[in-house]
């Protein structure tokens, strides 16, 4: 069982305070300062310390967390070029992927074979002879004819279509400035992490242009297949980071599928952003790369005001609402849907359900 010395050097290691991580275990500041100095005395506080050190209880039970754990944390901060993650959303991150194993398991067993986002994963170098923004035009290009949807068609709902690649998208609160997180880990459902403080991820055209983006790092960002993560940042000015914002409007909106029937460059921004879902700004710069404007009328050009209705909006019922359960932030979504399935097929328990969809 994990000693105190250990329950301290694995808080430091995730950058965590102790009111921090005493609220995260639903403990006083005085009982965690207890459970590190004497250790832990009860299985209950093993559990509580596993719960708010981003551990499986039978890591503390055997004394030490996997050294996958130590690798992941240091990738998640060196992944971050925009600035050191908070100890309390690098645990967030730590949660999200051990539930994300969870949900690869729950895929697996109900024999959904190698999801979209697996089989189309390739590692991709920035290209040394075309600026990184025009690389992800083509990419995006690319993944769009390869993507479960049709391709001369807007698509509605970005999210859905995420999901439908085998991709587990999750809505939280974090503590940093960035945008999304994406996590690309063996045995795990890939992962797109939204953080809610941002504007762009509340408002519904910019979310899907974010999502898009988080594709690219899911698809071509990392230095192995089954290994990456990146944070993003709307004013981070890096070739990986440039390559993902040309990526997400060629795939939302594809050059060789573009027709406008407007004349005036204002009227064919507005009309190519209503058409394929996006925003104004985001059409402004679009047309000007795909040539439907010069760089002189976009630079010009007052971005339309577009309204979102009809984008990102659910077409059924969640699944895990007829089940009766209601999905924490951080389980909502795919592996919320693959553990209502489980349970539904007697594959896994009422309790473990509710367990799983539970997960913060």
């Amino acid at each position: 069982m994990f000693s105190g010395r250990d329950i301290r050097a694995r808080r430091h290691e995730l950058g965590l305070d102790i009111a921090t991580t005493a609220r995260a275990a639903g403990v006083s500041e005085n009982v965690w300062n207890a459970i590190e100095r004497d250790g832990l005395q009860t299985l209950g506080e093993a559990a509580d310390v596993a719960r708010a050190l981003a551990l499986d209880l039978d890591e503390v039970l055997r004394d030490a967390p996997t050294a996958s754990s130590a690798q992941r944390v240091a990738r998640f901060r060196d992944a971050d070029c925009g600035g050191r993650l908070s100890g309390s959303d690098v645990r967030k991150v730590e949660v999200a992927v051990r539930l994300a194993r969870v949900g690869e398991a729950l895929w697996q067993g109900l024999g959904r074979g190698e999801s979209w986002i697996r089989r189309e994963r390739t590692v991709a170098a920035l290209h040394r002879r075309i600026p990184a923004w025009k690389h992800g035009y083509a990419l995006g290009i690319a993944a769009r004819r390869r993507a479960p949807h049709r391709q001369q068609s807007p698509i509605a709902n970005v999210e859905q279509l995420l999901v439908d690649m085998g991709i587990h998208v999750a809505r939280l609160n974090f503590d940093g400035d960035f945008d999304a997180l994406s996590v690309v880990e063996p045995d795990a459902l890939p992962l797109v992490l939204l953080n809610t403080r941002k504007a762009r991820v509340r408002q519904h055209l910019a979310r899907r242009a974010t999502l898009a983006h988080e594709l690219c790092h899911l698809l071509h960002d990392g230095g192995v297949v089954d290994l990456m993560a990146s944070v993003s940042y709307s004013a981070l000015d890096t070739d990986i980071e440039s390559r993902a914002r040309g990526f997400a409007p060629s795939f939302l909106a594809p050059g060789p599928f573009v027709r406008l029937e407007a004349e005036a460059p204002s009227a064919r921004v507005a009309e190519l952003a209503r058409t394929w879902g996006l925003s104004g700004d985001a059409a402004r710069w679009h047309a000007k790369n795909l040539q439907l404007l010069s760089a002189r009328q976009a630079e010009a050009l007052e971005p339309p005001t577009i309204a979102s209705a009809g984008w990102e909006e659910a077409t059924a019922e969640p699944p895990w609402t007829r089940a009766g359960v209601a999905p924490s932030p951080l389980a909502s979504g795919l592996v919320a849907g693959l553990a209502v399935e489980a349970w539904q097929r007697d594959q896994i328990s009422r309790g473990r359900l509710d367990e799983i969809v539970a997960t913060a």
